[in-house]
């Protein structure tokens, strides 16, 4: 398997066809080629991942810009179903960290669905990303396979990827579960409180029960992160995951952070 970042019409264009077959999209929600061909020659990012000549995986990233400081935005990120659990998404994340240290950016930021755990598990658990932003329906609709006829909920997390990732404390012994997965259903317990709460998500998600949990996760995020709680960490456990929240481990703002490079 081979990482590279790709540039040309041709290139570009297996993008868009590699989008079609990822999420099952329609001609309108796929990113044209011409738009990531602009993006790549104008300080932005679009990897691939290459089986031989076969565009497998790619990462589309910008420049963005949050409270004045640059930060390179992850829009979207993909691999072929043949070629999952191979490790391609924590590698290509790994590679823009490497591409965004060496063109000025100390950190990179991007959306996932909450309810997706093994997105869930690469961004917190494994790459140590923070979250403390909940958008609700962030997208509007989005007419593909995966999406199509539900709210776009989506976690934003921001990834310092030269800093140390934060160690929560009381961590996971000291944490109430705020939200439960009993029998594969959402439970709520509105007396758990404190410095650590759980959030639980089945791994295994029917369709049909989608709605149910977007409902319960969004209310138990938007009320955490009011708080001043951050997600910092996810496991999985049989066939739940758990987000583990804490207080203070949001990671700091961009001057601050460009104070800890000095």
């Amino acid at each position: 398997m081979n990482l590279r970042i790709l540039t040309t019409v041709e290139e570009l264009r297996q993008v868009e066809d590699l989008q079609a077959r990822i999420w099952g999209a329609s001609d309108r929600e796929v990113i044209p080629y011409h738009q990531l061909l602009v993006c790549a020659h104008n300080g932005g990012l679009v990897l691939g991942a290459l089986d031989g000549p076969h565009l497998v995986g790619f990462a589309y990233a910008f420049p963005a810009v949050r409270e004045g400081q640059l930060v390179l935005y992850s829009h979207l990120a993909g691999v072929d179903s043949a070629y999952r659990r191979r490790g391609l998404g924590g590698a290509m994340k790994l590679e823009q960290a490497a591409w965004a240290r060496t063109h000025g950016y100390d950190r990179i930021v991007w959306t996932y669905d909450p309810l997706q755990a093994a997105n869930a598990h690469l961004n917190l658990r494994w790459l140590g990303a923070v979250a403390n932003r909940y958008h609700p329906d962030y997208y509007g609709a989005i007419d593909d396979d995966i999406n199509r006829g539900l709210p776009s909920d989506r976690l934003e997390v921001e990834w310092l990827y030269d800093r140390p990732r934060p160690r929560p404390d009381p961590g996971w012994e000291g944490a109430a579960t705020l939200l439960a997965c009993r029998e594969g259903r959402p439970e709520v317990d509105q007396e758990a409180a404190g410095a650590a709460v759980c959030i639980e998500i089945p791994v295994e998600l029917p369709r049909e029960q989608i709605q149910a949990w977007r409902e319960a996760t969004a209310a138990s995020f938007i009320s955490c992160f009011q708080a001043g709680l951050a997600a910092v960490d996810f496991r999985l456990v049989g066939g739940i995951g758990r987000y583990l929240l804490v207080q203070g481990a949001e990671n700091p703002d961009p001057a601050e952070a460009a104070l800890l490079r000095r």
